[in-house]
């Protein structure tokens, strides 16, 4: 017997920008309601303060089976947030081991991963309930203050509200049934390759976040300075070096005919400017594609994922080529620049001296 879970939760935190790690552990995200079934029984849902629903509590506690659509979510939403509700403490934990993950096996297969399109393309019944979706993403947010309401934390949560939800809940834990009916498992070899992406994502990086907060001061004085002379440049034409567009026009106003100015157009832009443009347009050039670099936000995004305890989790994803190997996210560790350690790591450990 094995049992199917999906969570309805909502949160403060960007669940998108920080990952499902730093979303859990933030104790302002909360579980609205999980919906489950077991086999081809009835669907049942549950809601806090509800009663306890010992059936899939005992499942879990014999280590049975829990297939989830994205199955790290559901079990560290299980572990976490569910498990500091009052009254359900002592529930008992999921491991790695006892849970089977329907995107994985479609990944697996070179299937989408979201479960709406690929309830599309294996044309299932329980099709995208696209009315329920955006009754989610409104509920799973903080709303504002109404008039004459107090500043404070609001909610979407009217009953009809929440009814409505659990139907939304329950139906993608149908559609979650008929993927699982429908797919082949993970062979023994993905199976274990699949586990130990959960325990690495689960480890998490260890990250320097003294100094991490320390380059990210640095770096504001420095995206001070650069926006000022791109304003100087470009004769306050462009305020900012992230601003992309106002250059582009500026740009092609001074008779230079780019219309981007993306990294992947970087020679031609290059090319351009030293043709036919000004010292004053090369300079601008150069300061945008050296203050743009994505290395430089990174530092700002480990800050954002970075857990309690120092380390960032979830940065890898099974799966994501075609081929089969591992996809980057959050600070996509897998693009961070290689260092060379006769000519660049001198000048790297005496910053982070002067940083100390």
């Amino acid at each position: 017997m094995k049992a199917h879970l999906d969570f309805e939760t909502r949160g403060v935190v960007d669940l998108k920008r920080t990952g499902i790690y730093r979303y859990a552990e933030d104790p302002q995200t909360s579980v609205l309601l999980f919906a489950y079934r077991f086999d081809n029984g009835p669907v049942q849902g549950w809601r806090p303060g509800w009663s306890e629903p010992n059936d899939l509590l005992n499942h879990v506690a014999c280590g049975g089976t829990v297939v989830a659509h994205n199955a790290l979510f559901e079990r560290i939403i299980w572990n976490t947030v569910l498990r500091r509700i009052p009254g359900c403490e002592s529930y008992p934990r999921l491991s790695i081991w006892q849970m089977d993950d329907t995107m994985a096996r479609a990944l697996a297969v070179h299937l989408p991963p979201d479960l709406d399109s690929l309830a599309q393309v294996l044309e299932l019944k329980a099709q995208k309930d696209s009315e329920g979706h955006r009754l989610m993403m409104k509920m799973c947010k903080p709303r504002k203050a109404k008039k004459g309401e107090a500043p404070g934390l609001y909610w979407h949560e009217t009953p009809e509200e929440l009814e409505r939800l659990g139907l939304y809940c329950q139906r993608d834990v149908l559609a979650e049934c008929e993927v699982d009916e429908r797919l082949p498992p993970l062979s023994d070899d993905e199976r274990k390759l699949w586990e130990l992406d959960q325990k690495i994502n689960d480890r998490g990086v260890a990250l320097d976040v003294s100094t991490i907060e320390k380059i990210v001061a640095v770096l504001d004085v420095a995206a001070g300075r650069a926006n000022a002379r791109m304003c100087e440049l470009t004769g306050g034409a462009v305020n900012k070096v992230t601003e992309a567009g106002k250059l582009v026009g500026w740009l092609k106003n001074n008779g230079v005919p780019v219309d981007s100015i993306a990294k992947s157009e970087k020679v031609d832009v290059v090319d351009w400017v030293n043709t036919i443009g000004s010292e004053e347009m090369s300079d601008a050039v150069d300061l945008r594609f050296e203050a743009g670099k994505n290395s430089i936000a990174k530092f700002r995004r480990m800050l954002e994922v970075v857990c309690d305890d120092g380390r960032a989790r979830g940065l890898l994803r099974y799966h994501m080529a075609s081929t089969g190997r591992w996809g980057g996210a959050l600070v996509q560790p897998q693009n961070l620049p290689r260092v060379d350690q006769e000519e660049e790591l001198p000048d790297v450990l005496g910053a982070i001296d002067i940083l100390a």
